[in-house]
């Protein structure tokens, strides 16, 4: 079982570029060797770190009950504590071996880069959830769109426990070490909110689905600067968005408006006519599940920043 969620998973990624989330969409059970014996060539299946962990295993699974007899009883209670000492350290060992190097995608340095915010505009982003933080005592953020992270540091630090969004494997992988190192309650997932992970398994309730495991459980979400992808490369329209995100909110949401003229909004179109989409149109919108209790233009560009509190919660 820890070979096919954790070290089968790794191999599949390191070797064949296979995305680790991917394999739990597919299956609860996580990946048997078998699966990965046929992707391999020979070459391959004889290799040091093939053959102990998915060659050997595939060529046995016949073999295990015919061969297996003896009672796995230990006789004390010392000669099991040895021995599950001495797994864990091989298992230690195969984990580090098979540790991912530190990747990197066009969206890990989104928050530096030429196409996000100048610095006076990145202040004034910073500025404006730094004094949401200290006014609204939120215990319980989801951070929709993280990226690399900076804002979900930010509400830890502040004392919120955070679930952290991204579909891009190397924002979240960054974002996990930086939390780890900094001793913060995050917890980084990858997953895409266009497309979240569905309810799986017997009757569909061995796993649930995100939706339904996020409904109602948080103070505020935090939707910063992932309205455009949700609007341009998935056609969600912008009051599903927000019915959504009301349903997971059960105070506040933090919302990041950006608009058609936008540089990456543009870039992201592909010359689609999105001009009437409008802050007025979008604040109609809003006003369906919530309040706008502020809201602050960045300067220089066409997004606002907007702190909503939903209906009933004023």
């Amino acid at each position: 079982q820890f070979a096919r969620h954790f070290l089968n998973p790794l191999i599949a990624a390191k070797y064949f570029s296979l995305r680790t989330d991917s394999v739990f969409l597919r299956s609860v059970d996580g990946l048997c060797p078998e699966e990965i014996y046929r992707m391999a060539g020979w070459w391959l299946r004889l290799s040091p770190s093939f053959l102990p962990l998915i060659s050997v295993p595939t060529w046995a699974s016949g073999l295990t009950k015919r061969f297996v007899t003896r009672d796995p009883r230990v006789g004390t209670e010392k000669e099991a504590k040895f021995i599950l000492r001495t797994l864990f350290k091989q298992l230690r060992r195969t984990l580090v071996a098979l540790k991912p190097k530190s990747s990197r995608s066009r969206w890990t340095g989104y928050q530096q880069s030429e196409i996000s915010y100048g610095d006076h505009q990145k202040a004034t982003k910073a500025r404006f959830v730094r004094q949401f933080l200290e006014r609204a005592n939120a215990a319980h953020v989801l951070d929709v769109g993280c990226n690399s992270g900076h804002y979900s540091l930010l509400a830890a630090t502040s004392g919120a426990k955070v679930v952290a969004l991204d579909s891009d494997p190397a924002c979240i992988d960054e974002l996990s070490r930086r939390a780890k190192v900094m001793k913060l309650d995050i917890l980084p997932l990858c997953l895409n909110i266009c497309s979240p992970s569905p309810a799986m398994g017997w009757r569909y309730g061995q796993a649930t689905s995100f939706i339904d495991r996020a409904s109602g459980r948080f103070d505020a979400v935090f939707a910063l600067a992932v309205m455009h992808h949700m609007v341009s490369q998935h056609q969600v329209p912008i009051p599903q968005i927000l019915s959504l995100f009301a349903e997971f909110t059960k105070r506040d949401l933090i919302f990041e408006f950006i608009g058609p003229e936008d540089p990456l909004f543009k870039q992201m179109t592909w010359g689609r006519d999105y001009l009437r989409l409008s802050r007025e149109s979008f604040e109609a919108f809003a006003k369906e599940s919530f309040e706008v209790v502020e809201s602050v233009g960045v300067p220089e560009s066409d997004r606002t920043l907007y702190h909503l509190r939903k209906r009933g919660n004023s």
